[in-house]
């Protein structure tokens, strides 16, 4: 196995500040193959519980049924003698018919005459049977009992389980005999009478339909054609008609437009508006004449105008003459426009009553037509009409043909034979039970073990809404993974603090992890724009120190100059952890007590932190403050990389202050201990203030049947003894 992260745990590089990573498209969303075996692994020992105690349940379930109350079944079979029939001039009976006689015979065995019989035999009534089922006698006899065919034969087997192996054979024996009995009794001379009398029936049935035929011989010959043909012409006549309403429509709506404008016009012409009317005036621009006089019109104004224009005298002969040329062209143009209008008035109305004309000849035709069409319509449906009427009854007689000929062919049947059932072979008593079965009842005891066992692992695993692997956080957080770090008693290597894994063990798989994690870091974003970090969780005790402490050791070891400042006032760990540290830190640095760097206490080379100090009385006033945010930039000035252990962001806001200061924030998530409900809530609240999530590290995997790491953790000892066993010796 190999620590590097995977695709979907890799943060991809280039985020924007202030924005919460999303995994890569495409991430899986959905249960898997995969993640079923897993499910199934994870709770082995479970199902395999399940299903033993089930197998042993129905083991013994089936020793107790066998020893205290077994179940006898007792059979026996009956013969049908399928007698000829001379019905429809066949020499024997069908296949089908004789298998509707044997579904006739076993309808009649199971009748309450015959069950009747059979409880009115004295072998039955000295059953305990009998005694117990007082009060329902048939219906329980009917329930008890069942018959069924032989395939490919004309067997019928009777059978009937009960607790006591003598009884169930004798009433079997006695339900046996007492149909063979009744089925004797039917052939009598009263289903001749009844044969003879349905045979009249049918000759009726018969002459009815050849009366119905002739009608409607008559009637198609009446139209010369066949019922097909005639609903055919019904379409094709229906689509005809409607084809001429629509003819007939357009053309009186041709009709009412040119009344409609020709009323138009001649309420124009009553209120003197028809001189100026535009469909009358439109023939001035086509005259000739016209066009000449208003040119010789405007040259004449054009020459009174110049007149003017000179001062030439209106007494002036010239003059006068141009007025009385001007004039008498203005008569010639009134009585050109004139006589062009009536000539355009006439045209247009004699064009209205042309159309006026045709429109009402079309529409002439068509009701000519329609009525035409719709007479014929009327007489073929009248002729169809008759036809169904007769098609009807035809059916109506011809189902009910078919239901005395079934008839009959049952009362024949019945009066040609004798005895068409007799017993084959007698229900014996059994030896052996039939219920319970071992061949039965281990199979669904294994089958109810798999059923269970595997159900309640998924339940389990459904309603368990905790995190435990790195699939959980791709699939349903929406973040991407920095890293996963195992859990300490999963290790082989001893390791007494899992906070200063990283120092102690740097080869372990721990130290792996969180080699991974840093280069996950690195990888985010350049690394001038993630120079502090933050590390916080949803709850207290998910690892936050311990994921601060060993990526600071991480970036430490590969160079770089590294301080971790302990913003958790409330709860802080490096005083605790490093006793060398003093009792102030950042709380003093932040109330202007002292310089934060007189507070630095140097744990290994390239590796610094900065207690918490006392508590204060307003710490996420504090961390919130411009002053700490001075101090922050301080500290990245001073260090290559400032790593920040938070408080948990769920309890306080101190985290939510920092991460909005900090270039990163970096999310610890506990497995099997967080809820993905406790994570989103984090995680939106680190959105809400525009935090950079860089991603998940999920602290904690345990090593179970079915979980992450398992099958690898021993592939990475074996990949890394040899430089374990140089370091073991040089120690």
């Amino acid at each position: 196995m190999s620590l590097i992260a995977t695709r979907d745990q890799t943060p991809q590089t280039g985020r924007q500040i202030g924005g919460a990573a999303r995994p890569r498209p495409g991430a899986p969303q959905g249960l898997t193959g995969g993640d079923l075996l897993r499910i199934v692994r994870k709770r082995m020992w479970m199902i395999l519980l399940i299903l033993l105690l089930c197998i042993v349940s129905a083991g013994v379930t089936t020793w107790l049924w066998l020893a205290y109350s077994p179940l006898y079944t007792a059979e026996a079979d009956l013969v049908v003698n399928p007698p000829s029939s001379e019905l429809r001039d066949t020499a024997a009976l069908r296949t089908d018919e004789v298998e509707r006689f044997k579904l006739t015979i076993m309808q009649m065995a199971k009748s309450d005459l015959v069950l009747q019989a059979a409880l009115n035999r004295n072998e039955v009534k000295a059953t305990q049977w009998y005694l117990a089922n007082r009060e329902r006698l048939v219906t329980a006899l009917f329930d008890a009992v069942s018959i069924t065919p032989i395939r490919d034969t004309t067997l019928l087997r009777l059978s009937m389980t009960g607790s006591d192996p003598r009884e169930v054979a004798e009433i079997i024996n006695a339900w046996a005999n007492a149909f063979v009995d009744e089925t004797e009794k039917l052939s009598t001379a009263d289903t001749n009478r009844t044969i003879q009398r349905l045979r009249n029936q049918r000759q009726g049935m018969v002459d009815d339909l050849a009366k119905i035929s002739s009608n409607i011989e008559r009637i198609l010959a009446s139209r010369a054609d066949t019922a097909p043909n005639i609903a055919q012409k019904m379409a094709l006549l229906t689509q005809e008609i409607k084809k001429v309403e629509v003819q007939h429509k357009e053309a009186e709506d041709e009709f009412n437009k040119a009344q409609g404008e020709k009323a138009a016009l001649l309420e124009k012409e009553a209120n003197g508006l028809l001189d100026t009317a535009p469909e009358v005036t439109v023939v001035y621009d086509y005259d000739a004449l016209l066009r000449q006089l208003n040119a010789e019109h405007q040259q004449l104004r054009s020459a009174v105008a110049g007149a003017e224009s000179r001062g030439i005298d209106k007494s002036h002969p010239s003059y006068k003459d141009l007025l009385a040329r001007l004039e008498a062209n203005e008569r010639h143009i009134d009585a050109r426009e004139s006589l062009l209008r009536e000539g355009q008035v006439a045209r247009i109305k004699l064009s209205y009553d042309s159309a006026m004309m045709q429109a009402k000849t079309l529409m002439d035709r068509h009701k000519q037509a329609l009525e035409a069409m719709r007479a014929e319509s009327r007489d073929l449906n009248l002729s169809l009409k008759q036809v169904e009427s007769e098609t009807v009854k035809m059916k109506t007689i011809e189902a009910n043909l078919g239901l005395v000929d079934r008839r009959l062919l049952e009362l024949d049947l019945q009066s040609r034979a004798s005895r068409p059932v007799q017993v084959q072979r007698p229900a014996s008593t059994p030896e052996k039970p039939s219920m319970p079965r071992w061949s039965i009842m281990m199979p669904v005891g294994v089958l109810l073990g798999l059923v269970f066992g595997v159900g309640l692992a998924f339940l389990l695993e459904f309603i368990d809404t905790s995190i435990k692997s790195p699939s959980d956080v791709s699939k349903r957080l929406e973040l991407p993974m920095l890293g996963f770090v195992p859990h300490a008693d999963d290790l082989d290597e001893e390791i007494n603090d899992i906070r200063l894994a990283f120092a102690t063990n740097p080869h372990s798989v721990v130290g792996e992890s969180f080699r991974q994690i840093r280069t996950c870091v690195q990888f985010s974003a350049p690394a001038e724009q993630l120079q502090s970090l933050l590390v916080t969780s949803a709850q207290p005790g998910d690892g936050r120190t311990a994921v601060a402490m060993n990526l600071a050791a991480a970036f430490a070891r590969n160079g770089k100059k590294v301080l971790v400042v302990d913003a958790n006032f409330r709860q802080p760990a490096m005083e605790k952890l490093f006793p060398q540290c003093q009792n102030t830190g950042l709380s003093n640095a932040l109330v202007s007590q002292c310089l934060w760097s007189d507070h630095v206490c140097e744990i290994e080379p390239n590796l610094s932190v900065l207690p918490a100090g006392p508590l204060p009385p307003n710490p996420a006033e504090l961390l919130g403050s411009d002053t700490m945010r001075l101090l922050v930039s301080e500290m990245v000035a001073q260090y290559d990389q400032v790593i920040i252990d938070g408080p948990p962001c769920l309890l306080v806001t101190d985290a939510a202050v920092m991460s909005s200061i900090a270039d990163g924030t970096v999310l610890v998530v506990r497995a099997t201990s967080n809820t993905f409900g406790v994570v989103q809530r984090s995680r939106d609240i680190l959105n809400r203030v525009n935090a950079r999530i860089l991603g998940v590290v999920l602290n904690g995997i345990r090593v179970t049947a079915g979980g992450y790491l398992r099958k690898n953790y021993r592939t990475f000892y074996e990949y890394h003894e040899p430089q374990l066993s140089l370091e073991n010796k040089e120690e």
